[in-house]
């Protein structure tokens, strides 16, 4: 593949020059750069509770009241909510050092990163100068968003402006830059500038200070890259190392000494970024003209040392000059290419800086590395497109033909084509079908192929005229469009490879090197084909590139054969063993097979036909699976198709005679053909529906009855080519009545309640429900005083809710009809004694169907409850508060259960303490009793300010997560302790139990 390298520059330009050039571009590219690596930061620290999150949850519990001890109670406390606050936090880095002659300019760069948990701005104080010496105007801030240690831009920002953060862990940068003095500082001299910002806190804003500090030295080295895609002058391109097609990129490392004596052993040192390959013998030093540099340990010219890789890989080039006299400049050139793996468009190369080291002549005083500006490089598209049948392979000719064995008139055929994006850029491929005269056509994804004819070769068309063509997505029924404005349908645009993997519904290669995108291919053989026909016959496809027309690649789709086809179905033997009693020969009234299915009440019921599928043809064959009802019971508001009732098809299990099957439902015989000759069992399974469902007109979706059904095989793509067998299913009767629900409810001494309940016909067949004998008990003692009667619901004005005086009462003589999938309200009503104390009553009712009875429960129980309430206040992380004072289930003053706003104690690392309360508001005792509660979001459980034991009261175990993790917070009273403590686990009316806990904010 050629990538073309696009520098923004000129040709004849001083690298100076470039170096300009390319700033503003490198400071938009490396502003996004930060952007980006602001918003992962924030994605990384996103555990912190961000300012205003609500932190707040309800706590629960269960418990079993003494007088009902079979059944268990829950409870819900009220919402406790606190509000986290914003606390305001930044880092201000990093102190800069610089050797620097006298009169020059000087810049150091800094960040600002946000770290405190919302939106902050920031201020900068003037610089303050200090130190040996002062430096001189202008001192000034700048922008530097693309962190090269550059002004941005000319304009300088001041002391006021308000550095806007975009959130936490977001980032701002920007230099100061100011001059040496003209004259009096001796060599060695220091001067410092202090750089302070400030906070927007409302209160007690925090600062960050940070000191530069300039050494006067005699002489100074400063460097500055740049990359060019024309030799600097003199320079000759090196022939050998380059893609082909593709230009030279130089890298140009210039370096100025603007001091007034010499610099000495000035080390250049420039590690080439991933993606940046060194071009051997490519080395030139502007002292030497022409020369070409040794690699390695080449012969370079007097006063320079140079070294670089030894083989066409990424490494290191280094120069060393021996001596740079005062107010000179020079230049170290080389040459790279770029690899094959990066990506097409400008690449901000941060790290893809060079560094200098020098010594001062006079002092001796080494200075360095002081780094050189950042570059950016821009790689070009280069398309490159594989179209062939391999779902892993990304060569051209991988399993290309593509080809299919046989078809028949009339029957639609599909190939799988698959468009592999080998370029470096996502790209879009038009795809094109050719015609007979092997011409490229079509502005949709369906040729008629009316110049296709037998004789044509590829590229052309060579189907029987008439054969039509179509070109489907990836999943096979979605036409192919056009979705870029172009003149044909396209894939979309495919991706590249992505950390080893393609975004569905794309695929990739084996190499891991391409992505790909399926195309189906659809062809219809015209029903009226004369025979004999002679093959194969060859459909081409072609795929372009949108970003290049130049650039495509074609696909050949073949079909060896063309043969006219037969089929038979038969039911449970498979041809030749078959007779006319199985369905052999062609389809008839005669019904062959007879299923006597009995249907569940609730469930689904299915029953099985064998089905064979014989493949009387002469060449192999996919046959469609169809099946429709062609009678059903009268009379009983079905449809010509029964509701609810399902047909459809599997493959058998393994045993062969169906009786289990295995996989998803099919409609077909499969993907691969029936050879002539040949058969495929099917398994056809008809889902009866249960007898509780039905609908308007219909009271069950299955009466009794008989349903024939005619089972069809078709070749697939020609309806020409078909057979039908007749079956039946004999549904008989399914009865069931049922009562419910069974009741549960609590009253109070003297009190009555009424319970509901349905009888409901959930079976096929129409029901006389009657209530004899003593349909009506209750199981307390006549002393116990327990009473109830039951009503029939009688439909007329406040239906659903007992009326006494209108609702029918139940006796021995009450009966009614009851149809299937119908139901009928009944009332039962629960007196109960005036005196406390009886145990739970249980009322029962039963009613009889076809010499069957049934029944229904109802547990009444004189009874209360158990009150939870929670409870919240700030607390030191350090200890836990004071153990509360409860009173009647309500703590002391210093718990409340009303919202905490956001204050100095719900900053991120407060904490907040919990505190549950169950009271128990019944006449009984309460036992079994278990408080559950869960360390809201944004916090952690801590262990420092909860209490040890975390309970008081019955409750006498606790389970809590670790120390500074989430999880839930439960104590129980399930168990009876042994020995004297054994009624501690018993909660007496009136009493109370508490759970206390301490969370951190993140």
């Amino acid at each position: 593949m050629n990538f073309i390298r696009h520098l923004q520059t000129s040709s004849g330009t001083t690298a100076s020059q470039m170096h300009a050039a390319l700033m503003s571009k490198l400071a938009l590219c490396l502003l996004f750069l930060t952007l980006s690596v602001g918003a992962m930061m924030q994605s990384a620290h996103a555990q912190v509770a961000p300012a205003g999150a609500p932190i707040g949850n309800q706590a629960s519990a269960s418990y079993v009241d003494t007088a009902n001890p079979s059944v268990t109670l829950n409870s819900t406390s009220n919402t406790v909510v606190t509000t986290v606050s914003q606390v305001y936090s930044f880092t201000l880095t990093a102190p800069g050092a610089q050797t620097k002659p006298l009169n020059q300019q000087v810049c150091y760069p800094h960040t600002i990163t946000n770290t405190g948990n919302g939106n902050d701005t920031f201020a900068l104080t003037a610089p303050v100068m200090g130190g040996g010496f002062n430096h001189v105007a202008p001192i000034s801030y700048y922008l530097d968003a693309d962190g090269n240690g550059v002004p941005d831009n000319g304009t300088a920002i001041t002391s006021t402006t308000a550095l806007t953060s975009a959130g936490p862990s977001s980032i701002f940068r920007f230099v100061v830059c100011a001059n040496t003095p003209a004259s009096g500082p001796a060599v060695g001299a220091t001067g410092t500038i202090t750089v302070t910002a400030t906070s927007a806190a409302p209160t007690s804003p925090p600062s960050q200070q940070v000191i530069d500090t300039t050494t006067i030295g005699n002489c100074s080295i400063t460097l500055t890259k740049a990359l060019s895609s024309t030799p600097p002058p003199g320079v000759t391109p090196v022939s050998g190392g380059l893609s082909p097609n593709a230009g030279p990129l130089y890298v140009v490392l210039s370096y100025n000494n603007s001091g007034s004596i010499a610099c000495n052993n000035a080390i250049i040192n420039d590690p080439l970024p991933s993606g940046f390959v060194y071009v051997p013998g490519s080395g030139r030093w502007s002292n030497s003209g022409a020369t070409v540099l040794g690699d390695g340990a080449g012969a370079d010219p007097v006063g320079l040392v140079y070294t670089s890789p030894t083989t066409a890989v990424t490494g290191t080039v280094t120069g060393t000059v021996t001596s740079v006299p005062g107010s000179t400049s020079g230049n170290l050139y080389f040459q790279v290419t770029i690899a094959s793996n990066l990506a097409v468009g400008v690449t901000a190369a941060t790290s893809n800086t060079a560094t200098v080291t020098f010594t001062d002549s006079v002092t001796m005083t080494t200075t360095g590395p002081n780094p050189s500006n950042a570059v950016t490089y821009s790689v070009a598209q280069v398309p490159a497109v594989a179209f062939n049948g391999s779902s892993t392979l990304s060569l051209a000719a991988s399993d290309d033909p593509v080809t299919i064995a046989s078809s028949s008139p009339g029957q639609t055929i599909q190939w799988t084509n698959y468009v592999w994006n080998n370029g470096n850029a996502p790209d879009t491929f038009d795809i094109q079908f050719f015609d007979g005269t092997g011409a490229a056509v079509g502005t949709s994804a369906t040729f008629t192929g009316a110049n296709c004819a037998p004789g044509n070769v590829a590229p052309a068309c060579s189907f029987p005229a008439g054969t039509t063509f179509t070109m489907y997505k990836s999943d096979g029924t979605t036409t192919l469009i056009d979705n870029g404005g172009g003149s044909a349908p396209d894939t979309g645009q495919i991706p590249l490879v992505s950390a080893g993997t393609c975004p569905a519904p794309y695929i990739i290669n084996t190499a891991l090197t391409s992505c790909g995108y399926a195309v189906i291919v659809k062809a219809t053989i015209p029903p009226g084909v004369t025979f004999p026909i002679t093959g194969p016959h060859n459909i081409v496809l072609q795929a372009t590139s949108a970003s290049n027309n130049a650039i495509s690649d074609t696909v050949t789709n073949v079909l060896t054969a063309i043969a006219a086809n037969t089929v038979d179905l038969t039911n449970n033997v498979s041809i030749p063993g078959a007779v006319l009693a199985d369905g052999l020969g062609a389809g008839t009234a005669s019904i062959i097979t007879n299923n006597a299915v009995t249907p569940s009440v609730t469930l689904t019921t299915t029953t099985r036909f064998r089905l064979f599928v014989n493949n009387t043809s002469a060449i192999a064959s996919i046959y469609d699976l169809s099946a429709t009802f062609f009678s059903v019971p009268a009379g009983v508001g079905l449809a010509a198709t029964p509701v609810n009732w399902t047909i459809q098809f599997k493959a058998d299990g393994g045993v062969g005679d169906c009786s289990t099957v295995t996989g998803g439902n099919i409609t077909s015989t499969g993907a691969a053909p029936i050879a002539a000759g040949g058969n495929r069992l099917i398994c056809a399974e008809v889902l009866v529906p249960p007898t509780n469902q039905g609908g308007v007109g219909r009271p069950t979706d299955s009466p009794p009855g008989n349903y024939v059904i005619n089972f069809r095989v078709e070749q697939q793509g020609n309806a020409t080519v078909f057979d039908f067998k007749r079956d039946q299913i004999t549904l008989g009767n399914a009865r069931n009545v049922s009562i419910s629900p069974n009741g549960n409810q609590n009253t109070s001494p003297g009190g009555s309640v009424t319970y509901q309940h349905t009888i409901t016909n959930s079976g096929n067949v129409t029901e006389t429900i009657s209530f004899p004998g003593a349909f009506m008990t209750n199981n307390q003692v006549p002393g116990q005083a327990w009473t109830s009667a039951a009503y029939i619901d009688d439909g007329v004005g406040n239906t659903g809710v007992l009326n006494v005086g209108s609702d029918t009462t139940i006796t021995n003589a009450v009966t009614f009809m009851l149809p299937p999938n119908s139901s009928q309200l009944i009332f039962v009503r629960v007196n109960s004694p005036a005196m406390a104390g009886s145990p739970p009553n249980v009322t029962t009712i039963t009613a009889t169907y076809n010499a069957t009875t049934v029944s229904a429960t109802d547990t009444t129980t004189l009874t209360s409850g158990l009150r939870l309430d929670k409870f919240q206040q700030l607390t030191a992380c350090a200890t836990p508060p004071a153990a509360p004072t409860i009173t009647a289930g309500v703590p002391n003053g210093a718990w409340s259960n009303a919202a905490i706003p956001a204050g100095a104690g719900t900053a991120p690392g407060q904490c907040i303490a919990y505190l549950i309360v169950g009271f128990n508001t019944t006449a009984n005792n309460i036992n079994n009793i278990t408080i559950s509660d869960v360390t809201p979001a944004n916090t952690r459980y801590e262990s420092t300010c909860s209490p040890t034991p975390l309970t008081s009261g019955t409750l006498f175990a606790s389970v809590v997560p670790a120390n500074a993790t989430a999880g839930t917070v439960t104590a129980v009273s399930a168990a009876t302790p042994a020995g004297p403590a054994a009624s501690a686990s018993v909660l007496l009316p009136g009493g109370s139990v508490s759970l206390q806990f301490c969370v951190r904010i993140n």
